[in-house]
């Protein structure tokens, strides 16, 4: 299986995001993106004491994305919480059906106690599913209030 290596892994975070974060920490002038998804930034190269540009990631490697996460101009965007709201909502839905499976279970078969142990586990899972639903809690206002607190709004 051949494979074009020139091209890019394509990652969850945008060119333009990707250029818009590492401008507010460098400054726009310290950020060049290739074409090949190279990224370099101006400034003091490390491990030594001389000023120039040097390779900080490549666009789609989970190590940089893991890197730009870290950046304190990286926040969690409206539609990224609204997908994470509708994982929850969804992992909370199975929880649930899988509550009344176990019940059932543990009804049906009382003398198991590993079922019982099962059943608690699962409420459990569930009950933290429901609190991280709320819809007046949800993960993008979570976070607009964490950028509130250390002063990035």
């Amino acid at each position: 299986m051949s494979c074009n290596t020139s091209r890019p892994i394509q990652g969850n975070i945008t060119k333009s995001r990707i250029r818009i974060i590492l401008a507010a920490e460098y400054g726009p002038e310290n950020v060049r993106i290739t074409t090949s998804g190279e990224i370099h930034i101006r400034g003091n190269m490390q491990n030594t004491d001389q000023d120039g540009w040097y390779l900080w990631g490549q666009i789609g490697n989970p190590d940089t994305e893991a890197r730009l996460r870290k950046l304190p101009g990286w926040s969690l965007s409206r539609s990224d919480a609204d997908q994470l709201d509708g994982s929850i909502y969804d992992i909370a839905d199975r929880l649930d059906n899988l509550v009344m499976l176990a019940d059932g279970l543990v009804s049906y078969y009382p003398a198991i106690p590993e079922l019982r142990e099962i059943l608690r586990s699962v409420k459990s899972a569930h009950a933290a599913l429901e609190k991280a639903k709320s819809p007046v809690r949800g993960l993008w206002n979570l976070s607009m209030e964490a950028a509130d607190m250390e002063g990035r709004s």
